[in-house]
C-alpha cells in the first residue's frame, strides 16, 4: 500500500495468492503486519518485535464461509506517516527512506483480530464541522552527489515554474493553511529564491546562499519555509513553485518537499478517505457528518484508526437538527484522532504472492550470520559449509525473510539489526551471541531503484548528510551495535560484531569470490612464502604536508619489523623511486612494475597510504583500475589495507571501484580489503590505520584475529568520523594465512646457538667463506619439534639493513630516511626432513664489507602446514683471506616459459622469462647496487635492464644451481630477445639469451611439435609450442598407427602456465601394456581454447626402435 485507506480483499484475491480454494472459513482469516513508518535506529526505542494481527472486518453474509462477493476490510497505511506533534499542535510528516510501499500478510489458517466497536462516549460534546487536511508532496528523483539518504525531486534549471497538487480543493474560504517546504540551490552568488504561491496569492520563498567551489564544500545550500496563509477566496488551486535566479542565470534548484496542514470542511470525495482531528480542550467532540457534502452512501462506515493496528468501529450518533435526522461521530477530544470513513466499494491492494512459512524468531545460537538475496544463497551456502567445517555455527538467510518478520516485508535496514539483536538477546551466554555478520551482496545509495541498473542487493546505512562526499558516508557498522543504549551514535566505541560485505551482483561474481575464499583456506592451494611478506606502499610528496604519507607507513612497518621479525617487510615508497615527467603527466614506471609483480607473486598484506580514488592509487597512476581486474596471483591473495579516498567505494550502482575489482577478480587480486569507501582526512584515517596494524598480528585465544575482529577492534579504539568511511570487503570470519609453526636456527657453522645468546656472540660470516647452518621446525602452540614435517624450505640471509632516502622528486617536504632489509646475501631452498634442515653456501663477494648485523628469514612448508622464522644472531662483513680462487663465470641458460622451449619458438604477448643458472660457488644476487646485479634485458636494451635479484632462488638442496623468472607484459608482435647477465659469488660474469616470436593471443597459434628421443626405444616425450599462456586450454595427445588406428591418448584441461605444452610420456605400447612393433607412428595434438573455441592441430612422425 502506498496510501492510508481502507482496503478490501475478496475470495478470488486469496485464491490468486495461492492460499487455497474458496470457500474459506471466515474465522480463520487474518491479516498481519506492523505499524507503518521507518523503524527506530536507537535500540531502546519501542517497536513491534514480530508481526502482529490487524483488526479486520469480515463480511461473509453470516454463514461463516468466505466466498464469492464476501469481503475482508482492513486499514492499510503508507510507509510515510503523519505523526502528531504535541509541542507544535500539528501533524508532522515522516518520510520512509527505504520504501514507498507498506506490506501486510494474509492467512487463511490462523485467524486473527477483528474490529471491535469503539467505547460509547457520553456527555456534552463539542460539535465539529471541519477536520485537519494534511497532504505531502515529495519525489525521490535524484541524489545530488551519489551519497547519503537525502533525495530530491523537481529540478529547476531549464524549467523555472512548476505546479504541485496538495489536494487544496478540499479547502474553502474559511480555511487557514500552514505550508511547509524545503529545497536546495546551487549558485555562486547568494540570493536565488524558490518562491511558493497558491490561488490565494504568494505564500513565501526559500532563499539560497552561496556554494563554494572548493572540493570539500557542500554541493548545494539548503533552505526551508514554514508559512501560514489564510483564504481570501474560495478557490485555492495548486501550489506554484517559481525559481527566481535573476542574480545568477546559471543557478539551479531542487525541491525536497512541500506539504500543507489546514482546516477543511467535511466533504465526501472518494470511496475511502482519512480525516485527522487535532486535540481540543473538550473531553468529547462530535464530528457532525450531516454536514458532509458530496454524498456518503447509506452503508458507509467510520473507523477510528488512531491505533492503526487496532481500529475501532464507531457507531454513529443520531440527533435532530433543523427538523431533520442527522448523525455524527463522537471522539475523544483530548487526543489527536484519525478517522477513516468508507463505503463498501474500496480499493484492492496490490497482490504480491504467496510467502512460505518461516520462523526466524526461533533461530538457534549462531556465531556467524550471512545475509543475502535469495538468488545468491547457493554461493552463500558454500561459505556456510566452509565455516561450519571449522567449528562455527553459521546460517545464510534471505534478506527478504528478515524483512518479513522484522519489518512486515518492507525494506528497512533496522530490521536486519533487530534480527541480530534478537539472536544477541536470546543467547544464554556470551559464547552464544553472534560474532560475525556478512552482507553477501552489493549495496547502493539508491534504495528504491531509481538508478538503473541498481545494485541494492543488501542495503547499507547512509548518512543523512547528502551534500558532499567529504562529509557523507555509508557504513555497515550500523548493524553491529547490540547494546540497549546504542544504535544512533555510530561513532561510539561499542561495535559488537565483526562485519564484512562481499559486493557481488551475479552468481558468477559470487562464485568467483567464494572460490577464492575456499582456495585461500585450503593449505594445499595456498601454501607459499608469500604468507610471510608484508608490502607497504606510499604516495609521493607533491605538497610539503604529504611527507606524512611516507612517514606514517614507515613508522608502522618498522614497528612490525621489530614486533614480528618472522615477517619480511618490503617498502615501496614512491618518492624513493625515480620520477619520469612529461608535459602531460608524471609517473613511476619502475615502482609500478615492481608493485604489480609483487602482488602477482603474492603478499600476506599489501598496505597503501596516499592519494587515490575509485580508479586507482596516486596521481601518477601507480595502481590502475585495469590492474585490479587482471592480477593473476591465484590463491596467493593479500589482505589490502588502504588509506586513500574512495578506493573501495561499494555503493555506486553506476561504477565498480578498483577496490571492488580486487575482490571480484576471480583469478587473483585480494582476499579482502580494509579500505576506504568515501573521502577521508589524514589524521582520522591514520589513527584507524595505526590501530589496525597494532592488532592485525595479535593473537586472541591462541589464534590470529579474523578480518572482522581486526577492524572491529580498530574501530573501537577511536571516535573519529573517518572510521565510518572504512569497510571490510570480504569474509569477516576469515583469518590471515600467517604460518602457524616456527622455524628455529640451531647452529651457524660450528657455533651452537643457545636461545639465550645475543647476536654479538655469533661468528662473523665473511665474503667468499663457506657457510653451513642447521635448524629445526617447532609446533607453534607447544614448541615441540615436528618430527613429521617434511617439505621444501626457503632460506634467506639478508645483508645488513640498508638506509635509503626519498628523492624529493617534486622538491617538496623533507628527505625521509628509512631502513630496509633489501639485499639478500643468500637466497636458496633446502628440504626439511623429520622436522630438521641444513643449508650450505658460499658468501658472495658483494656483501657490504663493514661488519654489521644481518637477518636470517625462513619459510618451510609440508603437506598442509607451514612455518616461518627469523634470527638476527648473525654478523656479516669482511673477506675470507683463505678463500679458493675462482675465475670462471656461471652457466646461464635462458628460456621462455620452461626449459623445453627452443630458441626461436613462439609465445603470446605475456610470456614468462626463465633463467637456469649454475656456478660451483653460487650466484651473486645480493643487489648492493655496484654493477653486479643479476639483470635481464629485452631486445638488447641494457639501458632499460631490470633486476632479477629478488626473483632468484637456489634449487632445493644446492646453492650451486638456481633459477630466476621475469614476467613480460604486452609485448609487441614479432621477434624478441631475452638476455640475462649473471655474476657468481666471486663476481665472474656470464651472459645468456633466448630468441622468441610473439604472436597475438587473438588468433591461437601452435609452433613446432617436438618428440624426443626420436628415433628411440621409449619412453618418448612430446611437447608443442603455443601462444596462449594464461588461457584455459583443452589438449588431447594421440598416437596412431600408419593406418590411422588410435593406440595411445592423453588428455589435459587447465590454464596454460608456459609457452610449451607437454604430454605424459609414451612408452611405445598400445595403451594395454603390449609393446608395439618397431616402425613409424604418427603423434597428433589437438589444442582448443575454452574461451572462444578456437582449435588447432599438429602432427609429427615418431620412429620406434627395438
Amino acid at each position: 500500500m502506498s496510501e492510508d485507506a481502507i482496503y478490501s480483499l475478496r475470495a478470488a484475491d486469496l485464491e490468486s495468492l495461492g492460499l487455497g480454494t474458496a470457500p474459506f472459513v471466515s474465522s480463520q482469516l487474518g491479516v498481519y503486519g506492523r505499524s507503518a513508518g521507518v523503524l527506530p535506529e536507537r535500540n531502546s526505542s519501542p517497536r513491534e518485535v514480530d508481526l502482529v494481527p490487524l483488526a479486520i472486518w469480515v463480511e461473509d453474509g453470516g454463514d461463516g464461509q468466505f466466498s464469492g462477493p464476501d469481503r475482508i476490510y482492513f486499514y492499510g497505511q503508507s510507509p510515510h506517516t503523519w505523526v502528531f506533534n504535541a509541542v507544535t499542535d500539528r501533524f508532522d510528516h515522516r518520510h520512509h527512506p527505504y520504501s514507498d510501499q507498506q506490506v501486510y500478510f494474509v492467512t487463511t489458517t490462523e485467524g486473527g483480530a477483528r474490529i471491535q466497536p469503539a467505547a460509547s462516549l457520553s456527555g456534552p460534546a463539542l460539535g465539529l464541522n471541519r477536520f485537519t487536511h494534511v497532504a505531502h508532496h515529495e519525489q525521490e528523483l535524484q541524489n545530488l552527489v551519489g551519497s547519503g539518504r537525502q533525495w530530491f525531486g523537481e529540478h529547476f534549471d531549464y524549467t523555472l515554474v512548476r505546479q504541485v497538487g496538495l489536494g487544496l480543493d478540499a479547502l474553502d474560504a474559511q480555511s487557514t493553511a500552514l505550508f511547509r517546504a524545503r529545497g536546495v540551490g546551487r549558485s555562486t552568488i547568494s540570493g536565488t529564491k524558490l518562491e511558493l504561491s497558491s490561488a490565494q496569492g504568494p505564500i513565501g520563498s526559500m532563499t539560497f546562499g552561496t556554494v563554494a567551489s572548493s572540493s570539500g564544500a557542500d554541493y548545494v545550500d539548503e533552505a526551508a519555509l514554514t508559512q501560514e496563509q489564510s483564504a481570501v477566496a474560495a478557490a485555492w488551486g495548486d501550489i506554484t513553485l517559481t525559481f527566481n535566479r535573476d542574480v545568477n542565470p546559471s543557478a539551479a534548484a531542487w525541491l525536497d518537499f512541500v506539504n500543507v496542514h489546514a482546516d477543511a470542511p467535511f466533504k465526501w470525495r472518494q470511496t475511502s478517505q482519512v480525516w485527522h482531528f487535532l486535540p481540543s480542550d473538550t473531553a468529547v467532540v462530535q464530528a457532525n457528518l450531516s454536514q458532509v457534502t458530496g454524498g456518503l452512501a447509506a452503508n458507509g462506515q467510520a473507523w477510528n484508526v488512531s491505533n492503526p493496528l487496532q481500529p475501532e468501529r464507531i457507531t454513529p450518533i443520531g440527533f435532530s437538527a433543523n427538523g431533520s435526522a442527522n448523525w455524527g461521530l463522537r471522539l475523544d477530544g483530548m487526543q489527536a484522532q484519525t478517522v477513516a470513513i468508507f463505503e463498501s466499494s474500496v480499493p484492492t491492494p496490490a497482490l504480491l504472492g504467496k510467502v512460505p512459512n518461516q520462523n526466524l524468531h526461533q533461530s538457534g545460537p549462531l556465531d556467524y550470520v550471512i545475509v543475502a538475496p535469495a538468488f545468491l544463497l547457493p554461493q552463500a551456502q558454500r561459505l556456510v559449509d566452509l565455516h561450519t567445517s571449522r567449528g562455527l555455527r553459521v546460517q545464510a538467510i534471505d534478506v527478504q525473510m528478515i524483512y518479513n518478520e522484522f519489518s512486515s516485508g518492507v525494506q528497512d535496514i533496522t530490521a536486519i539489526k533487530d534480527y541480530l539483536r534478537h539472536l544477541w538477546n536470546r543467547a544464554d551466554t556470551a559464547t552464544d551471541r553472534p560474532k560475525y555478520l556478512l552482507l553477501f551482496g552489493d549495496a547502493s545509495y539508491d534504495f528504491r531503484g531509481v538508478v538503473e541498473p541498481n545494485t541494492n542487493q543488501v542495503p547499507i546505512y547512509q548518512s543523512y548528510n547528502s551534500f558532499s562526499l567529504y562529509s557523507s558516508y555509508s557504513t555497515d557498522d550500523f548493524y553491529g551495535f547490540m547494546d540497549e543504549d546504542e544504535g544512533n551514535n555510530l561513532r561510539a566505541k561499542g561495535l559488537d560484531l565483526g562485519i564484512g560485505r562481499i559486493p557481488v551482483n551475479t552468481l558468477d561474481e559470487a562464485k568467483g569470490v567464494v572460490d577464492k575464499i575456499i582456495a585461500y583456506s585450503d593449505p594445499q592451494k595456498s601454501l607459499g612464502n608469500w604468507r610471510k611478506k608484508i608490502l607497504f606502499v606510499s604516495d609521493d610528496v607533491d605538497n610539503g604536508w604529504e611527507a606524512v604519507l611516507t612517514s606514517i607507513p614507515n613508522i608502522i612497518a618498522d614497528r612490525i619489523d621489530t614486533a614480528y621479525p618472522f615477517l619480511d617487510i618490503d617498502k615501496m615508497y614512491a618518492d624513493s623511486y625515480e620520477q619520469q615527467s612529461s608535459s602531460a603527466s608524471q609517473s613511476y614506471p619502475r615502482l609500478r612494475t615492481e608493485l604489480i609483480q609483487s602482488i602477482n607473486a603474492g603478499n600476506l598484506v599489501t598496505a597503501y597510504v596516499g592519494h587515490g580514488g575509485e580508479v586507482g592509487w596516486a596521481s601518477e597512476n601507480i595502481l590502475q583500475l585495469n590492474d585490479t581486474k587482471t592480477f593473476s596471483n591465484g590463491a596467493k591473495l593479500p589482505l589490502f589495507v588502504t588509506v586513500t579516498c574512495e578506493f573501495s567505494r561499494l555503493d555506486d550502482p553506476l561504477r565498480t571501484s578498483a577496490g571492488e575489482f580486487l575482490l571480484l577478480n576471480p583469478g587473483g587480486g585480494a582476499i579482502a580489503l580494509l579500505s576506504t569507501t568515501r573521502v577521508v582526512y589524514v589524521d582520522g584515517a591514520a589513527t584507524l590505520n595505526d590501530s589496525i596494524f597494532r592488532v592485525i598480528f595479535e593473537k586472541e585465544a591462541g589464534q590470529y584475529r579474523t578480518f572482522g575482529q581486526i577492524l572491529r577492534s580498530a574501530k573501537n579504539g577511536t571516535t573519529s568520523a573517518d572510521k565510518l568511511r572504512f569497510s571490510l570487503l570480504g569474509d569477516p570470519a576469515l583469518r590471515l594465512n600467517v604460518p602457524e609453526h616456527h622455524v628455529v636456527l640451531d647452529s651457524i657453522n660450528t657455533l651452537r646457538l643457545d636461545p639465550t645468546m645475543g647476536a654479538s656472540e655469533s661468528d662473523t660470516l665473511q665474503a667468499l667463506s663457506r657457510v653451513r647452518i642447521r635448524g629445526h621446525i617447532e609446533d607453534g602452540p607447544t614448541g615441540a619439534i615436528l618430527t613429521d614435517f617434511q617439505g621444501p624450505m626457503d632460506v634467506i640471509l639478508y645483508d645488513k639493513k640498508v638506509q635509503r632516502n626519498t628523492l624529493k622528486n617534486d622538491d617538496e617536504g623533507p628527505v625521509i630516511s628509512f631502513g630496509e632489509w633489501a639485499n639478500a646475501a643468500y637466497r636458496g631452498k633446502v628440504l626439511s626432513k623429520d622436522g630438521h634442515f641444513a643449508a650450505d653456501w658460499v658468501m658472495p663477494l658483494d656483501i657490504a664489507l663493514q661488519v654489521g648485523q644481518g637477518k636470517f628469514s625462513f619459510y618451510a612448508q609440508a603437506d598442509s602446514m607451514d612455518a616461518s622464522g627469523s634470527d638476527f644472531r648473525v654478523w656479516i662483513g669482511g673477506i675470507d683471506p683463505n678463500a679458493p680462487v675462482d675465475v670462471t663465470g656461471p652457466t646461464v641458460d635462458v628460456f621462455i616459459g620452461d626449459s623445453l622451449f627452443v630458441s626461436g619458438g613462439i609465445s603470446g604477448p605475456d610470456p614468462m622469462g626463465l633463467v637456469h643458472l649454475f656456478d660451483e660457488n653460487g650466484i651473486n644476487a645480493v643487489g648492493n647496487g655496484i654493477g653486479h646485479d643479476l639483470t635481464g634485458a629485452l631486445d638488447g636494451d641494457w639501458n632499460a635492464s631490470f633486476s632479477l635479484n629478488s626473483r632468484y632462488s637456489a634449487n632445493p638442496g644446492t646453492y650451486q644451481r638456481g633459477e630466476a623468472t621475469w614476467p613480460f607484459e604486452d609485448l609487441t608482435d614479432g621477434p624478441h630477445t631475452f638476455s640475462v647477465r649473471a655474476w657468481d659469488s666471486y663476481n665472474n660474469v656470464s651472459e645468456g639469451s633466448v630468441e622468441f616470436v610473439v604472436i597475438s593471443r587473438d588468433q591461437l597459434q601452435l609452433g613446432a611439435m617436438r618428440i624426443y628421443p626420436n628415433p628411440g626405444t621409449g619412453p618418448f616425450y612430446l611437447d608443442v609450442e603455443h601462444n596462449a599462456e594464461g588461457d584455459s586450454l583443452e589438449v588431447e595427445w594421440t598416437i596412431h598407427s600408419p593406418d590411422g588406428q588410435r593406440l595411445f591418448e592423453d588428455h589435459w584441461r587447465g590454464q596454460a602456465t608456459s609457452a610449451v605444452l607437454q604430454a605424459t610420456s609414451w612408452d611405445g605400447t598400445d595403451g594395454h601394456g603390449h609393446l608395439l612393433p618397431a616402425g613409424w607412428y604418427v603423434a597428433r595434438v589437438r589444442v582448443r581454447r575454452l574461451s572462444d573455441g578456437q582449435t588447432l592441430h599438429a602432427a609429427e612422425r615418431v620412429i620406434l626402435l627395438h
